[in-house]
């Protein structure tokens, strides 16, 4: 085999679960008598309970696949429902939620691939009979596996039987008929020709005993019916009361009533997608079609004298309700409330109405969990330039169609702002009842305060014992009811009602305090020389109570509770004194030459720390024994390159639910959160603004949970006072853009600070309550602001265009100059009403005009074929048509400003090319089935070379360059693999390209692209016994079931050996529900061939799983990593190892 000439290790693993809702139903499976909503979500189950005031999360449980049935299983001697579970590699399991541990229990699994025959076209199915007597699952063509179910209420082993009957080779949907003797099915399938859909009439009797399908009879005799078959017919069935089914299609409603179909009146809907019945005679129902449109449709049956007698169905109606996200499955949570899931959109609980609303919908949501997917396109944007992406997505599909603003971290949402100068620090006062209501901020040589007034605007006060012509140090609340401010002159006691001066103190010989603290009943201040004073604040005046001498001038002062820590200028220490004799009782020398600028006690999770904020970004942080005083346990954190200054505050909810739960707002360049999620797992989120210079808390009734930021002068905002409300604590925050139409291309204009997202034409239906906006009629270049996401520009497309690709780039007009400006190059696709398939195209070269706020267009090429993906290349562009690519040199006319576009040559690939990256000179090439290659651009002769190809056939779905030499691919199979060129044995460059690592990532991935979703924020000392986790890549994927994530190449070999250690100590440990392999889940195959051993991936998700495992697990993890002669130092170790690997996400 030829020899890649690298090598390659990476780390795959998911930042933001998957959001879609593939699955769910309405069962107790928590307890006796508790509804439950159970969702499959791509590859893990989510389980609410549905209490009076919405839905509250009771577990979540991920699966070693792709879930494609979730089911219930209720027995009659059981008050309780299981889980049945399908996966896309043919597995299953039946689950049992455990009300103790909170977990779902593996009561029975299996395998349901291995007898060699064909698998269907689409994905599997399966059906439960709802006596409780078997499971049916159609995922090979021509037959059935059968699971019986025993006695004791467990799946039997699966036995397969022939179906007979069906002639077409999909069968698009089946129901198990109530109310037999014997479990019967009913199934529709797509019909011999492709343009219809055959209702079976013939109904399957499920002989378990006989393991066979029989006949279905009844007091008459063989019930075998005639086929009816009817164009644009129906792709859903359900089943009715009294042995009957109805099934649901575009142009009719069909109803099986014991001895024959019935056709309701026709309607006009599109193509149904879910339904749910609304009553238990099941003659109402809700359905949801493919364009998002709700309907009620009621079934009529004739009067009968006679119960044996079968009702006859005498008409029907279908009414509108509204427009909502296109449903993947409806069912009722309680009589009014409809719950819809959505993979094209967000899940929502709807409240159904009796009459239309002033919307002119007849329901109002409710709920709504929120679906990033499907993600089509997305482009990353660093608008703070700390190396974190936030990324843009386009999601959704038709009237869900939105643009995504996704991001790590915490978000901001600005209440209120004003411009001010030369703000130094800043504090908060609050009153009892009121909460703060005040704010203080110093200055140089001043200090001023602003008060919320009643009408909830801000403005300066007047505090008649504040010391205005002062520098404050430090203010706050303290005991007695005082508020305390500290200038360099005095310690000065103000009436907290009034703010009337109460008393002072002042140091003696003159002496000037250089900074202080405030906490409850104590402040401490530092003078000259090193000078210590500890005072007591007392309703008579403040008292000094203790005194030292640091040894040194101080810098930061910190207090907690009976304890006080110092840091010191020259000699970079840290010193812990006792409150209040101001007794050393530590010493805690800091690395560097650099000073501690801030300190701060906090308690996180329980657990006291002693955090340090230096002047060159850094956060040193200690673990501290409060009876001792002593410092241990020291940890590094990088917050930029400024002065890191530390604030304790609350989120919204911790303030109005009373909770102590706090966490530390480091201000500097790179504003952050450090927070805790369990004793001594301490984490760090970015926060979503610019540079910081001060923070104070501001939780009041009008602003509940905000708190005050001062935006230093070299920020986007300028030098301003914000009111601000900070997001809970969350790995994802994103933001949604309605667009009401589904978006194909997003592109980000750096330079020009806008997002331009390619649309297509609006979705058009009568039946709609809202109708389409003309102006998107046709595909449109819709242009927003990237920090604002307000629409600028809408650029219209001709009729019957839509656009496929599009990228910014510099573009130079001579081949030997620099390339100047940057231009949108847009490649779109042409079509007729007679023919679908593009057969021609275009490429548009726009340039954004900054001043008129308008794109321009500044060259047109009439191409013969799609534009399926445009590059830049060396100051030109490379796009593919067909099954070539090509560059095309702008250029512009010696008379005027006229510019047309060169083709400068072409070269021709396998197939269809898809997509292409290029660095440098350097070309990769994604085909439909052939894989990729690697091309050169020979810029002096103005030629492509195509040097290298991946002779498998593998039908790309993306690509991405890691290097010039390496590509990494993703095929329809959910595989990864990333390919390198070989070298010949004589060291030569090879003209094969080598898979050199693979890996099943689950996921269907649009699209892959540079970036980190994290800034290089990182705790130092990241080397953990000689490995360095450090990526030396990365690459940011999104996919359609609404996941994001990482693919990161780690350094070596080293670093790789012990992380599979790892990820196969977890596996074995904690396993996964259902008893699937791990290893199974992760192997690859593309086709029907055999299963492949993934090899040199290693499955973040899996290692970083460790963190969220049980103590007990932990140790067992430790334990078989120490027996294969693993160097891990305890699990404390272990866990702050897998914490380093978690921040990049």
């Amino acid at each position: 085999p030829p020899i890649p000439a690298e090598h390659v290790y990476g780390y795959f693993v998911t930042a933001q679960k998957p959001t879609v809702v593939t699955h769910a139903f309405c069962e107790p499976i928590s307890g006796p008598g508790v509804r439950n909503l159970l969702l499959a979500r791509s590859t893990y189950l989510q389980l609410y309970t549905c209490e009076v005031d919405g839905l509250s999360e009771t577990a979540e449980c991920p699966v070693f696949g792709n879930i494609v049935e979730a089911l219930p299983l209720s027995f009659p001697q059981r008050p309780v429902s299981d889980v049945f579970i399908l996966i896309e590699k043919l597995q299953y399991a039946q689950l049992r939620f455990n009300s103790e541990t909170k977990v779902f229990d593996t009561v029975v699994s299996g395998d349901l691939s291995g007898d060699g025959c064909e698998l269907v076209d689409e994905l599997p199915q399966a059906i439960v009979d709802p006596a409780g007597r078997c499971v049916i699952v159609h995922a090979h063509t021509g037959q059935f596996k059968v699971l019986p179910v025993t006695a004791e209420g467990t799946l039997d082993k699966s036995f397969n039987v022939r179906i007979s009957g069906i002639r077409a080779p999909a069968l698009l949907d089946m129901c198990f008929l109530e109310q037999w003797e014997r479990p019967v099915i009913a199934a529709i399938e797509r019909g011999e020709c492709r343009e219809e859909t055959r209702v079976t009439l013939k109904l399957w009797g499920v002989d378990i005993v006989g393991r066979r399908l029989t006949t279905v009879t009844d007091a008459r005799g063989a019930m075998d019916y005639e086929a009816c078959s009817v164009k644009d017919g129906a792709t859903l069935i359900k089943p009715l009361c009294h042995q009957g089914a109805v099934a649901f299609g575009s142009s009719c409603i069909l109803v099986l009533r014991q001895d024959a179909w019935a056709q309701v009146t026709p309607c006009r809907m599109g193509q149904v997608e879910a339904a749910a019945p609304a009553n238990e005679s099941r003659t109402r129902w809700i359905v949801g079609d493919d364009r998002g449109v709700l309907r009620q449709v009621d079934l009529f049956f004739e009067a009968v004298a006679s119960e044996r007698q079968p009702q006859q169905v005498a008409d029907g109606s279908v009414t509108v309700i509204g427009n909502t996200a296109i449903a993947s499955c409806l069912f009722f949570l309680a009589p009014e409330f409809l719950f819809l899931g959505s993979t094209q959109g967000d899940s929502q609980v709807l409240r159904l109405l009796k009459e239309p609303g002033s919307d002119g919908r007849s329901f109002t949501v409710e709920e709504q969990l929120e679906n990033l997917g499907p993600m089509v396109d997305f482009d990353v944007m660093d608008l703070e330039k700390r190396g974190q992406s936030t990324l843009v997505t386009a999601s959704g599909e038709g009237i869900c169609g939105s643009l995504r603003v996704i991001r790590l971290g915490i978000g901001v949402e600005q209440h209120a702002g004003i411009e001010v100068k030369g703000v130094r620090d800043l504090w908060s006062l609050s009153t009892p009842g009121k909460g703060s209501h005040v704010l203080i901020a110093a200055f140089a040589s001043e200090t001023r305060a602003m008060a919320l007034q009643t009408d909830s605007v801000m403005s300066e006060a007047t505090l008649p014992g504040l010391d205005k012509k002062s520098e404050t140090l430090t203010c706050g609340n303290g005991a007695a009811n005082l508020v305390v401010q500290v200038t360099p002159a005095a310690v000065r006691l103000l009436e907290q009602e009034t703010y009337t001066l109460s008393s002072t103190w002042t140091p003696g010989d003159g002496a000037r305090i250089q900074v202080a603290a405030v906490k409850n009943k104590h402040v401490v201040c530092g003078m000259a020389g090193g000078s210590l004073a500890a005072l007591e604040i007392r309703a008579a005046g403040p008292l000094q109570v203790g005194q030292a001498n640091a040894g040194g001038d101080v810098a930061c002062i910190g207090l907690g509770d009976g304890i006080c820590a110092v840091g010191l200028w020259t000699s970079v220490t840290v010193k812990v004194c006792a409150l209040p004799s101001m007794v050393e009782v530590h010493s805690e020398v800091l690395d560097g030459t650099v000073v501690p600028r801030s300190i701060l006690f906090c308690n996180l999770q329980g657990m006291d720390h002693l955090l340090v904020g230096m002047g060159d970004g850094r956060v040193i942080a200690f673990e501290v024994s409060k009876e001792k005083g002593t410092l241990s346990n020291k940890r590094v954190l990088v917050l930029g390159t400024s002065a890191v200054r530390l604030t304790p505050f609350q989120t919204a909810r911790c303030a109005e639910s009373g909770d102590d739960e706090s966490m530390i707002f480091c201000s500097g360049d790179w504003p952050s959160v450090l927070y805790a999620t369990a004793p001594g797992k301490l984490h760090v989120s970015a926060v979503d603004c610019s540079a910081v210079g001060c923070m104070a808390p501001f939780h009041s009734a009008e602003f509940p949970g905000c708190v005050a930021l001062v935006h230093s002068a070299a920020s986007p905002q300028g030098s301003t006072l914000a009111i601000c409300e900070m997001n809970e604590i969350q790995r994802i925050h994103s933001k949604t853009v309605q667009l009401g139409c589904r978006p194909t291309v997003v592109s980000y204009m750096e330079e020009h600070g806008v997002i331009v997202v390619a649309c297509d034409p609006a979705v058009e239906d009568e039946d709609m309550p809202d109708e389409p906006d003309p102006a998107f009629a046709t595909a449109t270049l819709r242009v927003f602001g990237a920090r604002n996401f307000e629409e600028i520009f809408n650029f219209v497309l001709e009729p019957n265009e839509t656009v496929v690709s599009m990228v910014s780039t510099r573009l130079k007009t001579n081949s030997k100059e620099e390339p100047k400006q940057v231009m949108l190059a847009v490649g779109t696709a042409r079509s007729n009403d007679e023919n679908k398939d593009p057969e021609a195209g275009r490429i548009l070269v726009l340039h954004w005009m900054a001043k008129a706020k308008t794109l321009d267009v500044v060259a047109v090429a009439d191409t013969f074929g799609a534009v399926y993906s445009i590059i830049g290349c060396c100051g030109r562009l490379a796009g593919s048509i067909q099954n070539r690519v090509y560059i095309w040199q702008l250029v512009q006319d010696p008379q005027g400003d006229v510019y047309t576009l060169r083709t400068v040559c072409t070269e021709k690939t396998y197939c269809i090319s898809l997509f292409l990256r290029c660095q440098s000179n350097i070309i990769f090439v994604g085909d439909l089935v052939g894989s990729v290659c690697r091309m050169r651009f020979d810029e002096s002769k103005e030629e492509l070379v195509h040097e290298a190809r991946e002779c498998a056939q593998v039908w790309a779905r993306s690509i991405e360059m890691l290097t010039d030499s390496m590509c990494l691919v993703v095929d329809d199979s959910k595989n990864i693999s990333v390919v390198a060129r070989s070298v010949t044995s004589a060291g030569e460059p090879g003209q094969e390209l080598v898979s050199v690592a693979s890996f099943h990532c689950g996921q269907d991935i649009n699209r892959l692209q540079r970036g980190a979703l994290t800034p290089s924020l990182s705790w130092e000392g990241q080397i953990h016994q000689g490995c360095d986790y450090t990526p030396t890549a990365q690459l940011v994927w999104v996919s359609v079931a609404g996941a994001v994530g990482l693919f990161c190449t780690l350094r070596g070999e080293p670093e790789f050996q012990r992380l599979i250690q790892i990820q196969d100590a977890v596996a074995q440990v904690a396993g996964g529900v259902g008893n699937f392999p791990h290893d199974l889940w992760r192997n690859t195959r593309s086709g029907p061939g055999p299963w492949k051993p993934h090899h040199r991936v290693i499955d973040g998700d899996l290692v970083e799983a460790f963190l969220d495992i049980s103590a007990d697990m932990q140790e067992d993890v430790v334990k078989k990593l120490q027996s294969a002669g693993v160097h891990v130092d305890g699990v404390q170790e272990l866990v702050r190892e897998v914490e380093d690997l978690a921040r990049l996400h």
